[in-house]
């Protein structure tokens, strides 16, 4: 897709950033997905699902002052590769499933410049979760117990601002019936 008008957060000369109307961006990729569901017995299932994503999004609009150096660069904050990986067995109603989420290097600067403040690492997060149904008689109840960032890896989202390592969480749902 071509858009006019992309509003980035370019420096100045001031020292700070400000939001800019870039005139020309250039964003074109290709996704994939996999999807497989296997019921092995009657009480045990297993599904499996996957997602990658190749997204090149490039300013071509034109330079905003001479030390922009954007032009021609993939947008801050958005990674070339993208990918998930999504697995559950399930077995009557628990389901035990694993998920991963992985993206390559990111931009926080619109020059693409790789330093420590001008690029996020890439990272790949992987999650576990246990959870089942408890069908009780004029109310469902699931309850969920899930391990985020199973091995307590460091990573980055947004530039400064570290994502919790690993931790836990416990969930219950009710439906009344």
């Amino acid at each position: 897709s071509y858009v006019d008008n992309w509003i980035m957060w370019l420096p100045t000369v001031k020292g700070f950033f400000s939001p800019r109307n870039v005139k020309k961006v250039h964003s074109r990729g290709i996704e994939a997905k996999l999807n497989y569901k296997k019921q092995i017995t009657p009480n045990w299932q297993i599904a499996i699902s996957g997602n990658y994503s190749y997204t090149k999004s490039v300013n071509k609009g034109e330079k905003m002052s001479v030390a922009d150096k954007s032009q021609g660069k993939q947008l801050p904050y958005i990674p070339l590769h993208a990918a998930n990986l999504y697995t559950e067995v399930s077995w009557r109603n628990w389901q035990l499933t694993f998920r991963w989420n992985g993206y390559s290097e990111r931009y926080t600067m619109s020059s693409n410049a790789s330093t420590y403040t001008g690029s996020l690492k890439a990272y790949g997060v992987e999650n576990v979760a246990l959870q089942t149904l408890l069908p009780l008689s004029h109310v469902d109840v699931k309850v969920k117990l899930s391990v985020n960032n199973l091995f307590d890896k460091e990573y980055h989202s947004i530039l400064s601002r570290p994502m919790p390592g690993r931790n836990y969480e416990f969930a219950i749902w009710l439906k009344i019936l």
